[in-house]
């Protein structure tokens, strides 16, 4: 029997189906036919949460929460897995939230491998804190946040869309860390459990070790820490219009 032979053809005339309270129900029905799909994709590997500070219309406090996983093909998934209202953002109830919300899905916190939180610089001291609340329950290591600099232990940094202080930070950290990437590649090279992995591994380690790329990584960084001091300037909420010349003029006489 189909749908459509019971809403349209035995349902009464006035069951419309538009009512609010009718519509919350049935998207929360399919929200959580979609957490119980991603919760049996992830099945017993561990999973890296992703957290980011958001508002609702009316400016209330909530989180958005996404899981990070290898599926059991070997693939990395991000799944969109809940936004969860907070009464405050005491690292203490942010903790609670989030383990709640992921507990009612059978998800426990000591198969977390991974921590990253992002959000307005006020939200950092939280971060911080609710990182360590769950550092003792559990392993899970902090990864660098991609945005605003907090949790940063030692994870290569992607370059942000908004702000071009995270770009310098990206060559900083590529810097930093040259050696190390080179080790992991060589060793997905040698051990990659898939061929693809193998390819673009061995790819990528190609490229890295060029000499092309490793002028133009020195020489973008040298740049970039001119610039980089420009940019932090202009954002302040006190500069004027000829301070802001003034800036633009000493940094385009400085050398590299």
């Amino acid at each position: 029997m189909s749908i459509g032979d019971i809403v349209l053809e035995k349902a009464p005339n006035n069951a419309k189906y538009t009512s609010p309270d009718i519509q919350k129900d049935v998207l929360n029905i399919i929200s959580n036919q979609v957490r119980a799909k991603i919760r049996k994709e992830i099945g017993d590997a561990k999973f890296c949460i992703l957290v980011d500070e958001a508002r609702d219309a009316s400016n209330k406090k909530q989180m958005a929460i996404v899981l990070r996983f290898v599926d059991t093909e070997g693939f990395l998934r991000e799944r969109f897995f809940a936004i969860v209202h907070v009464t405050d953002t005491i690292a203490a109830i942010l903790k609670k939230e989030i383990s709640d919300a992921l507990g009612r899905y059978d998800l426990h916190i000591h198969n977390m491998h991974r921590q990253r939180y992002d959000g307005a610089s006020n939200m950092c001291d939280s971060w911080n804190g609710l990182q360590a609340l769950f550092l003792k329950d559990c392993s899970a290591t902090g990864e660098r946040d991609t945005d605003r600099g907090c949790n940063q232990i030692g994870n290569l940094l992607r370059p942000g869309k908004t702000r071009w202080s995270s770009n310098f930070d990206s060559f900083c950290s590529m810097i930093n860390m040259y050696s190390y990437v080179i080790t992991v590649l060589e060793n997905m090279v040698n051990d990659g459990a898939f061929n693809y992995i193998r390819g673009e591994a061995s790819g990528a380690l190609i490229a890295i070790k060029s000499f092309d790329f490793i002028f133009i990584l020195h020489l973008m960084n040298k740049i970039m820490r001119i610039t980089n001091l420009l940019y932090r300037a202009l954002q302040e909420k006190s500069l004027d219009i000829l301070s802001g010349i003034d800036y633009i003029s000493m940094t385009k006489n400085l050398r590299i």
